[in-house]
């Protein structure tokens, strides 16, 4: 079961007076990193969940729900996680392991200047635009399968029709070219099977398990807002406006759970919207939803969910609101 708090996880851990990204080198370094056994199945490259919290009590003199609350931000992180994807951090006998250590786990399909070639003969793009293209055109979200939970993923069938689509492929090319992005570590199957299949398979960038790269404040706003001007918005103001006028919007009172919100919109209903307004794809118009909420200029009436395509509700932030929303100082 994976326990998802409100706020900055890493603003969690400088709460506590450490740096993430330092805590982050310091457990990689000093924790029991090693293969283990639990009946007959083997777990390479792991280590125990009580091992780590008294390893975290001891060397930075904190107490023990501190140390589990440390392990847990560093989950919601992306830094680690529990070997099955059930458990979030706990002081037990649990395994975990870091994403770094899973990233050349697998048995590549090609060598590098193979899946270049294959890149090279699809006439595809230079890969860091393609992978810009593939990762803002997939659906990635959790799926569940019986009692294990793959997080943040999307479908082998959905990346295989937009290789289609996007560079009029056969089956059989996009199939190539999938694994020639598994080749070049782009991305790779949950349970680290090595090749890529059009069929109902998940798959995880890499992007989205580990980075030693700990966003501040500013860094976020500022991806956020050039993110939206290349989609084409030139002044939020103008465009939310427009949004408010449109009536598939449905900006209107709601009712959900005998709870009534005023002004409220469902979010699949702005997916639609944006996605004909900007000629983009809904997981585009997924992440355009969530920048508008890095930016402070929409929000989930209850403060509990980024923005997603399914009906959950969410309000434009009104203009006494923004005028309290503090926009990030400059880097120095």
């Amino acid at each position: 079961m994976i326990v998802q708090r409100k706020g900055d996880p890493a603003e969690r851990i400088r709460a506590v007076g450490l740096d993430p990204q330092q805590l982050v080198e310091d457990a990689y370094t000093h924790l029991d990193i090693r293969e283990r056994w639990y009946f007959f199945v083997r777990f390479p490259r792991c280590f125990v969940g009580s091992e780590a919290v008294l390893w975290l009590t001891r060397h930075y003199s904190i107490p023990k729900e501190i140390a589990v609350m440390l392990g847990n931000d560093l989950i919601e992180m992306s830094v680690f996680h529990h070997v099955l994807d059930n458990w979030d951090f706990r002081d037990d006998y649990l395994f975990y392991r870091f994403y770094r250590d899973e990233k050349n786990s697998v048995g590549a399909p090609y060598t590098r200047e193979q899946a270049l070639a294959v890149l090279m003969q699809m006439k595809v793009p230079q890969l860091d635009s393609l992978v810009v293209q593939f990762y803002q055109a997939v659906t990635i979200q959790d799926h569940r399968v019986g009692l294990r939970l793959f997080r943040r993923c999307f479908v082998g069938k959905d990346a295989a029709c937009w290789f289609r689509r996007r560079f009029n492929l056969e089956r059989s090319q996009a199939i190539a070219l999938g694994n020639a992005l598994i080749s070049l570590r782009v991305f790779h199957h949950v349970l680290d099977g090595a090749n890529f299949e059009d069929g109902e398979v998940f798959y995880r960038f890499y992007d989205d398990e580990y980075s030693n790269e700990v966003l501040t404040p500013q860094q976020v706003y500022r991806r956020a807002w050039q993110t939206i001007q290349s989609y084409g918005i030139a002044d939020i103001d103008t465009f939310i406006a427009q949004c408010k006028r449109a009536p598939s919007l449905g900006l209107k009172e709601r009712v959900y759970g005998a709870v009534h919100y005023a002004e409220c919109f469902a979010g699949f209903d702005a997916v639609s919207l944006w996605s004909d307004l900007l000629q983009i794809t809904r997981p585009e118009a997924v992440a355009l939803g969530n920048y508008l909420l890095d930016l402070g200029r929409l929000y989930h009436v209850e403060g509990r969910w980024g923005f997603q395509d399914a009906y959950l509700l969410y309000r434009f932030t009104s203009p006494e609101q923004i005028d309290q929303v503090a926009q990030p100082a400059e880097d120095v």
